[in-house]
Formats: structure tokens, C-alpha cells, sequence
């Protein structure tokens, strides 16, 4: 979205802006291709050309990004193209054509108007039909109209019924999803301008110079005097003076260099100065400057601040740089402003960076992002020396964004200093980056990091455009292994794991059909001593487990495997364990991606450590998740759990299936006694053992609804609730997070049912109100992490997750704004607490659990 600046209107009551206005280079972005399973989709590539008056304009422009298939029949290419050409040159018939290339020639021409019927610029998402001929090309009318509404809705051009909305939302997923063309299609997006742009062109003023010569003198003191002016005001030396042209210069409405923010002007001839003598324009830094007050509090606004960096901001914080180095909080706003091209600044950086205060791990991981200010070696290396302080444990939570960040480890920096990169880079040969040499060191000496490290690298090896980087990474994980004889010895063991692992998702890819019937199938081919997999219930090496590195899996039990009757079939089974009598039951899933699964369970994993930091424990239950590839992973399996929608058939309330478990329990914890020493042991009463399952309930609630709030996850539905047996409630099947959530008419922010807050004792009570204590307690712990969230979810933003990946910035602002940061924690609680109250179903929401319930029934 492009926001115009404050300018007077050529209406005031009907607000729109002239093109001639509007400075801005023409921009589209290229989204999809559907259609298009004949063709390769490495081979594709896209080329663009503006034509005005029917004459190109500029030389072709071609996608730098390769696209990528994200369905059988849909190729993805996500990339904004900027065409030479600002909108103030354009005529009124300029039009983009757009030709999709494959190796063996040409795949279709389409053409694009870049104003429509009415002379306004085009605005959102557009389908365009390509041809072999430029004639035949159209327009998609059904995908541009409701998309073109939705986008004014989204923008709040249409007013909003709550409704009449909903039923809109269902209607309008039906019409797309059934939407089938015959011929390829691509999907384009234009910016979305805050106000309508009509065609104009700047009417220069144009009288003659030889008539305003003749005008008499005595001509311009009527006029004057007709406009009040004053008859003693000094006249002016020249005739025509009063009649001068006003022609704006383009070059001082552009942004130039590294200005960030929009709204500020930068004059050409003072930036021009800066870059050929920066030292003059910023000054020498002064180790004993400090700043007065105003100054400080300019400063601290600055550092606090979430939006990006202007000039001005750069310069005041380069100008006290040395007093800032006690400040761990001003790191990243400091090394943002560096100018990383000037030798001078880049050597004070350096040496201020190695007496900076002790950053947090939080801003560490920033400085591991993809931003140019952040590729200086001397940037990663600091950051890197934070995280070596971490323990092998509090590493293992952030491996996953650290394997993401290794994909902006090569990134040559603006300025190099020398050293082993630059050296790699003359020789042609790869060699690893600090962040790489750092994982591989601290891997090969831990068990628990090198199997994780592995399976997140294999993950990252299918990714096209950085899938080499991954490989040599491995490759040189491998080589340092073998260097030692403990590293030999986890290598064979990894090797292990590997086969291991790959046979039960072959196991997993046969015998597709019905669920029983494969079922039995595969039970047999464990069971029968020539079956294919027979091997697998006793392996003659023991490997080590996927999931927690330091068991070892003997075997499978072939009696526990269970085929789930869902749509990708997942298999169930018992890993047994070197310990005498124990399995681990799993989940094994093929045809289904676990990475956006993984990542909710480690950031849970993230905001549980928060929570026992302080000594407060929520009783999170953290099964864990790890991906293979991008459509086979595993996953634990939850013993003893009941997902909502069963505890309502078979139970009828929480409260009930609570007494039925206090009384199991108590049951079975007399059992372990026989009855001469069960005489002398006090056992706990069922009332007991039934505030112990309430209370562990209640913090379970509330930490699960303050985590699931954060990250925004969505379709919560009663089976993706479960309650153990032993009092804990926990979610499962992270499939809409981030903003994406289809129940989002029907289900608020926080799912919290009438069943949950009757069985805490009904609003008022002592449960509820211990609830509430702990919400507020989990959210003002989370708020004050929220950088570290934040971070973690950035690192992530290249990742091909499918709710983080088109738009990433929208995404994360998304989750910036449920934290509240703009408020004080007293605001935040006040704020939270009237969310929480209004918070409970609604009949839209039980109608909404009964259609699920109903479509599950049809499948």
C-alpha cells in the first residue's frame, strides 16, 4: 500500500491524485502462473517492457528470481518488478506487455493497461490470459472483480456488516476454488494507492515572454492593488517577474541514497557532498561528546523505535556513538547507522563494537539477518561470540532460525577487510562463513545438536535457490566429523538414523488405499520373516532417536502400528527403546509439510522457557516435531489425551472427565501398594486429586491462550483441543497460523469455550479469576520478550513456510501488534482484561463447530 503525502486535493469532496503528481517509478509484482503443467517450471522465465504511445519506452526488464512450483498446475514467482518509467511520464494508452519464456521458446504474451476504461491508475491484483498472440490476450473478468472488491473491503472502501461478511467470505472461496482456465494465466499485483491517480498532464504555464515584456508597469499596480497589496511594497526589478513559471524539480521529491523513510527529502547537491567528503557532513566522532537532555531523549526514541532509520537518526546516533556503548539496546540502531562503504567509519565501527555492554541473545540473532548493514564480517562475528556463550540446550531452541540465517553467511559485504571469505571468493571455491564454522564446531562435539543440525540442512537441501549452499554446509558438517574418532562414531551413527528413518517413510509411502486394509498390509510385511520390512522390529544396531538424540531405538513394535483414516494416512507406531520395557509411540506423516508445525512448537518452546525463567510454570506440553523434507516428518505421539469434541459425546463436560480421571487415579495409585502397606500411606482423596487436575488445567489454559494469541493461530476447532488425563489442556495441528485462519468470522483471537471457563467455577470465581492472574502474567513476560519472538520469526522469512513466506513484513507486523508495545504494562493489562471477558462462544461459533462436525462425517 502507498500512502500520499499531505497535498491539497484537485477536489476536496471527492479526494484523488493527479499522475502527473506522482513521482513514483511504475511497479508491479509478478505472483503466479496457473496452467502450466506442461512446462518446466526451472526453464521459466519473465521478461517485461513498458510501451507508451506504442513505443517501448526502456529496454526489457527479466525477473532476477527463479520461480518455484507450488502445485501441480501453479508456478510461484513472488517478485516486484520497477520499471525505469515514473508515472508523471506516462501517456494515457502506456501499457506493460509481459512475455513467459521457457527453454524451447516462447509460452505466452499478455498485455496490461496501465490505466483502466475510467483514466485511473490500476490498483491491486489483476489476471492476465496469455497467447502466442499479443491480440488474443484479455483480461480475467471473474478473478478481477472479486478480487478488486475484496481489495477496497480490505481497505476499507466498502463499509463493513459482520454478517453479511461472513456468508461473503464463504461465497467468494467457493466461486475461486472452483475456478478452472483452460489456458495459462497470470496473476499480477499493482500497488494499492490511498487514493484513486487520474491521468494529467502538467500544464506548464505558456504565454508568450515577448507579451509579458510589453505589459506596462502601471498594468502590474492595478493588479496589485486588486489583491490588496500594499502600495509602498517594494516593486519588483524586472516586468515579468510576477509571471514566472513554478517547474518542480524531480530530483528533490526523490528519496536518495539510504534514506529510508518516504517522507524525507533529501537535497541532491548536500547528498552528493556527503558521499565525497562524509567526514565534513557527519563529523569527527568524539570519544567525550555527550548528549544534553533533549538530545538523550532524542536518542532513546530512536533506539525504541520500530520504524526504519531516516538520515537525520543515522547522523545524531553516529554523533555520539562512544557514549552509547553502555546502552546494549542501541547496538542495532548503531550499526544501522554506519555508513559500511567509508573505510573511516567501518574502523571506528569495529573498534566500538568490541567494547560495546553485553548484548541479549535477542539482538544477536538480528544481527544475523540479511540487511547490507549486517554482512560485515566484524557485525557477525560480535554476534556470533554471544551465542557461543549459550549453552548446548539454549542453543538446540534457536537452531532452527540459525540454519535459516546460514543463507546470508556468504553474502559478500559492502567493504571486506580480508580474511578467509575474501580469499575463498578469489579462488572460485566455497568455503564455509562464520556462522557455518560456528554450528559445525559446536555440533560435532554434541549428539543432540549434530542430529538436529542434519535433519534441518537435508530439509533445506531441496530449496532451489539455496539448496547448494545447504549441501556444502553438510558436506563440511561430515568432513570435520571424520576428522576425530568420536566425530567417526557420530557420523556412522547418523548415517544409521538416516536409513533407518528412510525405510519407515518408504514403509509409509505403500500400500495406498483403505486405512484397515493398508494397515494389515504393512503388519504383515513387519511381521511375516520374508517381509520387506521385517528387519525393522529388531535392528541389529540400535540408532538414535529423531526425536531425542540421546535414546536409542532397538526396534518397531509391529502389534502398536495403527493407519489413521485421514487424507495422507498417517502411521502410527511404537519405537521400542534400549530401556527394559519402554516404546516411544510416534507419528509418522508423508504427503504432509510438519515445518510450520515444527516452528509453533519451538517458539512454544521459546515462550515456556520465558514462563520458568521467573518460576512460572504453565504446564505447556511441548510434543515435539521434526521435518524430513518438505512433505514427510514425524511427530510425537501424545498418550493419553481427549480432544474436546470427544469429552462433549462420551463425558458431557470437563468437569465430569475430570472426576472420572481423580477417581482413575486414585484407583491406580492404591494399586502400587498391597494392602498391609497401603495402611500405613496416606492417599490423596479424589476431591484432591481433582483440584490438582483443575489447577494444572487452569495454567495450561492460560499459557495456551496467551501463546496461541501471539502467533496468531487460527482454526481452533474442538478437536484441535486436547486435555490429558492428568489435568493439561494443549493444541495441536498448527496448519493456519500468522494471520491465516478460514474460522476467523466465527472464532475470536483467544478460543476459550463456555465448557473451559464453567469448570474454572464460572466468571467471578476463584478458578477464573486465578486464570486471569495467570494470563497477565504469561502476556507481560511475552511482551517483554517480544524482541526475541520477533527475531525468530525474521530469520524465518526465506523459508518457503507458506503463512510466512509471500509477505513476511505483513506477517511479522501482524505479531508486532499483539504484543501492545505502545502501551505501558499497566495499559496492556487493562486492555487484556476486558479482551478476556468478552472472550467465550458465540452462537456463530458453536455453528461453526457443528459444520466442521459435519464435514468430517461426509469425509
Amino acid at each position: 500500500v502507498i500512502f500520499a503525502r499531505k497535498m491539497d486535493f484537485p477536489c476536496k469532496d471527492f479526494p484523488y491524485l493527479l499522475s502527473c503528481d506522482i513521482k513514483l517509478n511504475v511497479t508491479f509484482k509478478v505472483k503466479s502462473l496457473e496452467t502450466v503443467s506442461e512446462c518446466d517450471c526451472d526453464d521459466l522465465y519473465l521478461t517485461s517492457q513498458l510501451f507508451v504511445g506504442g513505443y517501448p519506452s526502456h529496454i526489457v526488464s527479466q525477473c532476477t528470481h527463479s520461480c518455484e512450483r507450488i502445485s501441480k498446475d501453479k508456478v510461484y514467482w513472488g517478485e516486484w518488478l520497477t520499471l525505469p518509467v515514473k508515472y508523471c511520464d506516462l501517456q494515457e494508452n502506456a501499457s506493460v506487455l509481459i512475455s513467459v519464456w521457457s527453454s524451447s521458446g516462447l509460452v505466452g504474451v499478455a498485455n496490461a493497461q496501465v490505466f483502466d476504461e475510467a483514466g485511473r491508475v490500476r490498483r491491486g491484483r489483476l489476471q492476465l490470459k496469455l497467447s502466442r498472440e499479443l491480440a488474443d490476450s484479455s483480461y480475467v473478468p471473474e478473478g478481477d472483480g472479486i478480487w478488486k472488491t475484496g481489495e477496497k473491503y480490505n481497505h476499507e472502501e466498502i463499509p463493513r456488516l459482520g454478517w453479511l461478511d461472513s456468508l461473503a467470505r464463504v461465497r467468494t472461496k467457493q466461486v475461486t476454488a472452483n475456478r478452472q482456465h483452460s489456458e495459462p494465466v497470470l496473476t499480477i499485483e499493482f500497488p494499492y494507492f490511498e487514493y484513486p491517480i487520474v491521468f494529467e498532464e502538467r500544464a506548464y504555464y505558456s504565454e508568450r515572454m515577448d507579451a509579458i515584456l510589453m505589459r506596462s508597469h502601471e498594468e502590474q499596480l492595478e493588479r496589485e492593488e486588486a489583491l490588496g497589496r500594499q502600495k509602498n511594497q517594494k516593486q519588483p526589478a524586472f516586468p515579468w517577474q510576477n509571471h514566472l513559471c513554478v517547474i518542480h524539480d524531480p530530483e528533490m521529491m526523490h528519496a536518495q541514497g539510504r534514506a529510508m523513510d518516504m517522507k524525507e527529502i533529501l537535497n541532491p547537491v548536500e547528498e552528493k557532498y556527503r558521499r565525497l567528503n562524509p567526514s565534513m557532513v557527519r563529523g569527527v566522532v568524539d570519544r567525550f561528546l555527550k548528549p544534553n537532555k533533549s538530545e538523550r531523549d532524542k536518542i532513546q526514541q530512536i533506539i525504541h523505535s520500530s520504524g526504519k532509520m531516516t538520515r537525520r537518526h543515522q547522523d545524531v546516533l553516529w554523533k555520539f556513538a562512544y557514549s552509547l556503548t553502555n546502552d546494549k539496546k542501541a547496538l542495532i540502531k548503531f550499526v544501522m547507522s554506519v555508513d559500511w562503504g567509508s573505510p573511516s567509519e567501518v574502523k571506528v565501527a569495529e573498534e566500538l563494537l568490541n567494547t560495546w555492554a553485553h548484548i541479549d541473545m535477542a539482538d544477536a540473532l538480528r544481527l544475523l539477518g540479511d540487511e547490507p548493514e549486517f554482512r560485515n564480517p566484524a557485525v557477525r562475528g560480535h554476534a556470533i561470540k554471544i551465542l557461543d556463550e549459550a549453552n548446548d540446550a539454549e542453543l538446540l531452541l534457536y537452531l532452527l532460525q540459525l540454519v535459516q540465517a546460514l543463507r546470508y553467511d556468504n553474502i559478500k559485504p559492502e567493504t571486506t577487510t580480508g580474511g578467509e571469505e575474501d580469499k575463498g571468493d578469489e579462488q572460485g571455491k566455497w568455503k564455509p562463513g562464520l556462522l557455518a564454522r560456528f554450528l559445525i564446531r559446536r555440533a560435532v562435539n554434541s549428539e543432540s545438536l549434530v542430529s538436529f543440525f542434519t535433519w534441518y540442512l537435508s530439509t533445506e537441501v531441496e530449496n532451489k535457490e539455496n539448496g547448494m549452499l545447504f549441501s556444502n554446509v553438510h558436506q563440511e558438517l561430515l568432513h570435520q566429523l571424520r576428522m576425530s574418532p568420536r566425530g567417526r562414531g557420530l557420523a556412522a551413527q547418523l548415517t544409521e538414523q538416516t536409513n533407518f528413518v528412510k525405510k519407515i517413510m518408504m514403509m509409509g509411502k505403500e500400500g495406498r488405499g483403505r486405512a484397515l486394509t493398508r494397515q494389515n498390509y504393512l503388519q504383515r510385511m513387519l511381521t511375516q520373516a520374508d517381509g520387506k520390512y521385517h528387519e525393522l522390529r529388531h535392528l541389529h544396531v540400535p540408532v538414535m532417536h529423531p526425536l531425542w538424540p540421546w535414546k536409542r531405538v532397538t526396534g518397531i513394535d509391529s502389534e502398536s502400528l495403527r493407519v489413521f483414516n485421514s487424507k495422507t494416512q498417517p502411521i502410527k507406531i511404537d519405537l521400542t527403546l534400549e530401556e527394559q520395557g519402554q516404546v516411544s509411540p510416534a507419528l509418522f506423516k508423508v504427503g504432509d509439510d510438519l515445518r510450520q508445525d515444527q516452528l509453533v512448537l519451538q517458539l512454544l518452546g521459546v515462550m515456556d522457557k520465558m514462563f520458568k525463567d521467573v518460576n512460572l510454570d504453565l504446564h505447556l506440553t511441548l510434543y515435539r516435531v521434526l521435518s524430513f523434507s518438505n512433505d514427510e516428518g514425524m511427530m510425537e505421539f501424545v498418550k493419553g489425551s481427549k480432544a474436546l469434541s470427544q469429552i462433549q459425546k462420551q463425558d458431557g463436560t470437563i468437569s465430569a472427565f475430570f472426576k472420572a480421571q481423580a477417581k482413575e487415579l486414585c484407583r491406580k495409585e492404591r494399586e502400587k501398594y498391597t494392602p498391609d502397606e497401603a495402611a500405613n500411606v496416606r492417599f490423596e482423596t479424589e476431591a484432591e486429586m481433582y483440584d490438582k487436575l483443575l489447577n494444572r488445567f487452569i495454567k495450561s489454559c492460560a499459557g495456551y491462550c496467551m501463546c496461541t494469541y501471539i502467533l496468531c493461530v487460527g482454526d481452533r476447532h474442538l478437536d484441535n483441543i486436547l486435555i490429558r488425563n492428568t489435568g493439561e489442556l494443549l493444541h495441536i495441528d498448527f496448519g493456519y497460523i500468522l494471520g491465516h485462519d478460514p474460522r476467523s468470522w466465527a472464532v475470536g483471537p483467544i478460543r476459550l469455550t463456555k465448557d473451559m471457563i464453567d469448570t474454572m467455577g464460572g466468571r467471578g470465581s476463584k478458578g477464573f479469576d486465578k486464570f486471569i492472574s495467570h494470563c497477565c502474567q504469561a502476556y507481560k513476560i511475552l511482551r517483554k520478550h517480544a524482541n526475541l519472538i520477533l527475531n525468530l520469526l525474521y530469520l524465518m522469512k526465506d523459508s518457503k513456510i507458506e503463512n510466512l513466506f509471500e509477505d513476511h513484513e505483513t506477517v511479522i507486523q501482524i505479531v508486532r501488534n499483539r504484543f501492545e508495545l505502545e502501551k505501558t504494562d499497566e495499559n496492556a493489562e487493562i486492555w487484556l482484561l476486558d479482551k478476556l471477558n468478552k472472550c467465550e462462544d458465540t452462537f456463530v461459533t458453536t455453528l461453526s463447530d457443528t459444520l466442521h462436525n459435519m464435514n468430517l462425517f461426509l469425509n
